[in-house]
C-alpha cells in the first residue's frame, strides 16, 4: 500500500484542532486528526467525525476497527453490552449501518482493515461474534494511506553494543530475581520453563507486596519482562531491533517478517492490576472469551500463542505501521537485512 505525508500547512491545522478545536478544512486533515486523537478524551468527537460531510470511507473504517467491532458484535443486543461500553457499541453500529446503506461515498484515503491472512485471530473473531462483521467492513478502502501527522523518519536497525550490554545486565538481574522469589532458572533452560518461572515469580512478588513482606522494586519486574521478551526471540519467530536515531527509544522485539512489534505488560498486569476493583481486571473477567482462563496464566498463555504464530492486537502486539507507517521496504536497515546476524540472543 502506498503512503503519502501531510503537508506542513495540514499538520499545522491538525495540531490547532487537537489543541483548541480549530476547523478542519479537508478529508485529509480530518483523517489526520483522528489518527492523533486521544480516545480517553471521549467518543463524542469521533461521532462528530463520522457525521462530518468530509469524512472519507478510509477514516470511517479506521474508527470502526479501532473501536473493536469484534467486541461490539459479540453481544446479541445493545442491552447486553455493559453500560460503560455502550457508546463504543453505538459508534461501531452507526458506522456499519451507514456503510451498508451506501454511506461514506468519498473514498480517497486508503485503510486496510485486519487481514485474515496476516492476523490468524481475525477468523476467530468472526467465529465468536453473535452477529458477524459484514464482508464490506473487511475490505480495504481505495487510495494511498496517510502517514500519521508529526511522524519523524525512522528505520529499524540491529542493537548496538551499548544496548546489547544493557540487555545482558537486565537478564542477569532477572535470574537473580527468580532465585530470590523461589523460582530459580538457568539461561540454558528451555524458553517455556523460564517463562513458567517468570509467571510463578510474578505471583510471589504480588503476594509479597500485598503483605509488605519484601521490598520489590520496579526494576525487578522490568528485568523479568526483558527476560520474557528474550524467550520470544529464542523461539525463532521474534527478534531484537531498535529504531534510528540511536537515541530514539528502547530496544523492542519484532516479528521476523518486520510486520509487528510488542509492548508487553503481562507482568505489570498480574502484579499490579489483579484486584477486582481494577478496571482492566474487571473487563477481563467480563469478557466471555476469557471464561475459564485465569488472570495469572496470561503470562504463559500469551507467550505460547506468540511462539505459535498467533499475532494480533489482543496478544499485546501492534502493527509496525503504527510507528513506521511507510512502505515495508522503508523499515529495513540500509544493509537490506533486519537485525542482520541476530536470530535471537
Amino acid at each position: 500500500m502506498s503512503a503519502t505525508r501531510f503537508t506542513k500547512e495540514e499538520e499545522d491545522s491538525i495540531r490547532q484542532a487537537l489543541k483548541s478545536g480549530g476547523k478542519l478544512r479537508s478529508a485529509r486533515e480530518l483523517h489526520g486528526f483522528v489518527q492523533r486523537y486521544n480516545w480517553d478524551d471521549g467518543l463524542d468527537v469521533l461521532f462528530a467525525m463520522i457525521r462530518h460531510p468530509l469524512c472519507d470511507r478510509g477514516t470511517a473504517l479506521m474508527i470502526y476497527w479501532l473501536a473493536d467491532p469484534s467486541y461490539a458484535k459479540s453481544h446479541a443486543t445493545r442491552e447486553d453490552v455493559p453500560e460503560y461500553n455502550r457508546s463504543g457499541y453505538d459508534l461501531v453500529m452507526e458506522i456499519e449501518t451507514r456503510m451498508l446503506a451506501g454511506g461514506f461515498r468519498q473514498a480517497a484515503i486508503g485503510y486496510a482493515p485486519v487481514d485474515e491472512d496476516l492476523v490468524p485471530e481475525a477468523a476467530a473473531a468472526r467465529a465468536r461474534t453473535s452477529s458477524p462483521i459484514p464482508e464490506m467492513m473487511w475490505q480495504r478502502s481505495p487510495g494511498p494511506c496517510l502517514i500519521p501527522p508529526f511522524t519523524q523518519d525512522k528505520i529499524l536497525r540491529s542493537l548496538n553494543d551499548r544496548e546489547m550490554s544493557e540487555l545482558e545486565r537486565q537478564f542477569a538481574l532477572a535470574f537473580t530475581v527468580l532465585k530470590e522469589a523461589g523460582q530459580p532458572a538457568a539461561p540454558q533452560d528451555e524458553p517455556a520453563k523460564i517463562v513458567g518461572a517468570i509467571s510463578a515469580a510474578a505471583v510471589v512478588i504480588r503476594e509479597d507486596l500485598a503483605g509488605k513482606k519484601k521490598k520489590w522494586r520496579t526494576q525487578h519486574t522490568t528485568a523479568l519482562q526483558w527476560l520474557w521478551k528474550k524467550q520470544l526471540c529464542r523461539c525463532g519467530a521474534w527478534r531484537w531491533a531498535a529504531s534510528e536515531p540511536a537515541q530514539g527509544g528502547n530496544p523492542m522485539v519484532i516479528t521476523t517478517d518486520g510486520k509487528w512489534y510488542g509492548i508487553f505488560k503481562e507482568l505489570q498486569e498480574v502484579i499490579y492490576w489483579s484486584t477486582s476493583a481494577n478496571t482492566w481486571r474487571r473487563l477481563y473477567d467480563q469478557n466471555p472469551a476469557n471464561a475459564g482462563l485465569s488472570w495469572d496464566g496470561q503470562i504463559t498463555r500469551r507467550f505460547a500463542a506468540l511462539c505459535n504464530g498467533s499475532v494480533g492486537r489482543r496478544h499485546g502486539v501492534t502493527p509496525m505501521t503504527d510507528i513506521f507507517p511507510l512502505d515495508e521496504t522503508w523499515i529495513f536497515a540500509a544493509s537490506g537485512s533486519l537485525c542482520p546476524g541476530q536470530p535471537g540472543m
